[in-house]
């Protein structure tokens, strides 16, 4: 482990549906902790870049997250199957993903690496994954996010390998200890207070036993531009602008 570790948080719109091996190509460090974010999609995109980036993403927390690849290209698919969120638009929930449908994804996965569009898989096998699904999440609903952990123990992941959340009553959102709104609502800022603090349960399923948190700089949070790692067509619909956090690991958050 280096001395100093990157955090990243990216700010996005809808995720893309496939994410493409060129998508972060400057990216050297061998090894990332990567938290999901908070809204919507951002879950789905970072279990996206996990698969895609198996040989330098050793370990990966999702909330409310669908399986890779779920809606193969296809819009109606990514809000009536993969989520629940068409039927903020009238659409009725046709899901979940079903077992069958999952090995069609772990396929597909398996293709795209013979296609040379994302990295062997088999790198996913010794991963440290944390999945998280709320009681009362209304958009992205426990079956989802299980079939998301079928999928990983289809590639191979060990199940000691994998820890799961799925008693707590949240609705979607991020699940702070003490912050935010009430638990089991699903709605905007998505930040809500069950009595939990899910990034020190992500962080210790990837890193082990944690130290207590250390108290961050405002100047360790900076913007960035990161329209630089998009691929220059609709397979990145982001925001322009990211945060990303930096700090000692001596003074943040884990005891390596």
């Amino acid at each position: 482990m280096s001395e100093q570790q990157w955090v990243w948080r990216l700010q996005l719109h809808p995720a893309p549906t496939f994410a493409r091996r060129n998508l972060l190509r400057d990216t050297t460090s061998s090894q990332i902790a990567f938290r999901s974010p908070e809204y919507r999609r951002e879950p789905t995109f970072a279990h996206q870049l996990h698969v895609a980036y198996s040989s330098k993403i050793h370990g990966v927390g999702l909330l409310a997250a669908s399986p890779y690849y779920c809606a193969k290209e296809d819009l109606s698919k990514a809000l009536q199957y993969c989520s629940k969120i068409g039927a903020e638009f009238g659409q009725p929930h046709n899901g979940p993903p079903t077992p069958d449908y999952v090995e069609s994804l772990v396929s597909d996965t398996k293709k795209a690496f013979n296609e040379d569009q994302i990295d062997d898989p088999a790198g996913i096998r010794t991963a440290k994954i944390y999945l998280f699904s709320g009681k009362n999440d209304t958009k992205v609903s426990q079956p989802i996010v299980k079939a998301v952990e079928l999928f990983y123990t289809k590639l191979g992941v060990n199940s000691n390998n994998i820890k799961t959340d799925y008693d707590v009553p949240a609705g979607h959102a991020m699940v702070t200890r003490n912050y935010g709104k009430d638990c089991s609502t699903s709605d905007s800022p998505y930040i809500n207070k069950c009595g939990l603090d899910v990034v020190e349960r992500i962080l210790e399923q990837i890193y082990g036993s944690l130290k207590q948190p250390g108290t961050a700089s405002k100047e360790s949070l900076k913007a960035f531009d990161q329209t630089l790692f998009f691929a220059g067509d609709d397979s990145a619909n982001g925001a322009t602008t990211a945060e990303l956090f930096h700090e000692s690991i001596a003074d943040f958050y884990h005891n390596i």
